[in-house]
């Protein structure tokens, strides 16, 4: 992201360096024209360019716009570069301390990473054939005997970081969403070619199935939500204006009816599947909401952001009881057991597991992952909890007990079958692989 910012920088130089006040008001005409998202203040410009706040998606695409992008250069370009320096803090890189003083400098390093990462991926590749033909042929490794069996299924197609995983309530579809703008559905059992639902203008951040597997909710960075009609692959009307919301995390309500939204703003905002907003937002944490779930009975929904989660009465948008804290940096995910009678969540390298009529704590793992976790989910018959953070952990419930080895490489997304043991985890080069959980 340093890189990112001092680009920014230099293109703030080539446009004669205007003021802050210029650029804030550039923004504030672009409104009165009817754009009503675009929100550059002077306080945001000035910590973004000296390097005390990283920059959102909107933000880059909106300064570029205001400086005036170089002949040959589009604001799509700076929006790529956003998500690619996103991309890489999802990896989290190694920190380089070498001063990229030119254009040319960043180019040179660009050309080097990509090498070495060529050679890496020859190399993991080979790795990965063959522990998955010794899972398949019965000599794996404790890991693979104990929980996690591949089915040699590997689906790739997506060019961008895969930010989220759904499996439909049969099984029989798994959807991705990517930085790459696209939808991707794909057949689980075969692994056959995924098919791209296009029409987001930017990285799509959650995807959801509705109950019954027909529908399929998507939300982006170009702060519009998508409802798809599966058989048809098509969507129901146009993109949903989520403005000024960028959703985060999307959930629909068990009756199918209602699709639940996490947003970056801080608030929750509930829509039916056409697409009109069903009540006014309501503000759900102090900081992003990056996790929502809906319990299986429908008389809660759980969210979470910073460090606390929360419980609401969906029928009247208030709030159950006190916040319930956990010390992780980051809350991402959030999750009820397939019963109810169960809810998990994660941030940072932290997971927690309450049972859910007393709220109370019944395990809890901290410092288990090499990253930040960003998958969590139960398995099938609840017996199971399967997180990945750098590595892929399983844990028998409800205590939090570790259940053999990790597998490395897996730093993405995860995603649970509710109709068997199937599980799809991303790995660190865009890939979904498929394996089977159980317990021998």
């Amino acid at each position: 992201m340093a890189d990112l910012v001092t680009l920014l920088r230099r293109l703030h130089v080539r446009a004669g360096k205007p003021s802050l006040r210029d650029l804030e008001s550039w923004a504030a005409k672009q409104r009165l024209a009817g754009r009503r998202d675009v929100v550059l203040k002077r306080t945001t410009i000035s910590e973004v360019l000296a390097g005390k706040r990283p920059p959102g998606r909107a933000f880059v695409g909106w300064f570029a716009e205001a400086c005036g992008v170089p002949p040959g250069e589009s604001v799509r370009v700076w929006l790529r570069a956003w998500e690619t320096a996103t991309e890489q803090q999802h990896r989290q890189p190694a920190p380089s301390s070498e001063d990229y003083s030119t254009t040319a400098d960043l180019h040179r390093r660009l050309r080097e990473l990509t090498e070495e990462n060529v050679r890496a991926r020859a190399e993991i590749d080979t790795l990965r054939r063959r522990l998955d033909e010794a899972g398949r042929t019965g000599t794996a490794s404790r890991s693979r005997r104990a929980g996690l069996r591949p089915t040699g299924v590997i689906l790739s197609g997506h060019t961008g970081y895969i930010t989220s995983l759904a499996f439909d309530h049969g099984g029989e579809l798994l959807a991705s969403g990517s930085y790459d703008d696209t939808v991707r559905l794909w057949d689980p059992r075969t692994g056959g070619p995924g098919q791209s639902l296009i029409g987001h203008g930017g990285a799509v951040h959650a995807v959801a199935f509705s109950p019954d597997g027909r529908l399929l909710a998507s939300a982006a960075g170009d702060q519009t939500m998508r409802v798809w009609d599966v058989a048809a692959r098509q969507t129901l009307g146009g993109p949903i204006d989520t403005s000024p919301s960028t959703v985060r995390a999307l959930a629909f309500s068990p009756d199918g009816r209602f699709i639940v939204g996490g947003t970056h703003d801080w608030v929750l905002r509930l829509w039916d599947t056409a697409g009109r907003a069903v009540d006014e937002p309501i503000e759900a944490h102090r900081s992003q909401v990056s996790g929502v779930a809906v319990s299986p009975d429908g008389r809660y929904l759980a969210t979470c952001g910073n460090d606390t989660v929360r419980l609401w009465d969906p029928t009247g948008w208030s709030p159950v009881g006190d916040p319930l804290p956990i010390s992780a940096e980051g809350l991402m995910r959030v999750a009820y057991s397939p019963d109810g009678q169960l809810l998990a969540a994660a941030g940072g390298r932290t997971v927690r597991v309450w049972k859910t009529e007393k709220r109370v704590v019944v395990g809890e793992s901290t410092m288990p992952h090499s990253q930040p976790i960003r998958g969590l989910a139960f398995a099938r018959d609840g017996s199971l909890l399967v997180t990945s953070g750098g590595e892929l952990r399983l844990w028998t419930l409800p205590g939090l007990t570790p259940l053999a080895d990790p597998v490395v490489g897996y730093g993405g997304p995860l995603a649970c079958c509710p109709r068997d043991g199937l599980m799809a985890a991303v790995d660190d080069e865009r890939r979904i692989h498929l394996w089977t959980l159980d317990r021998r």
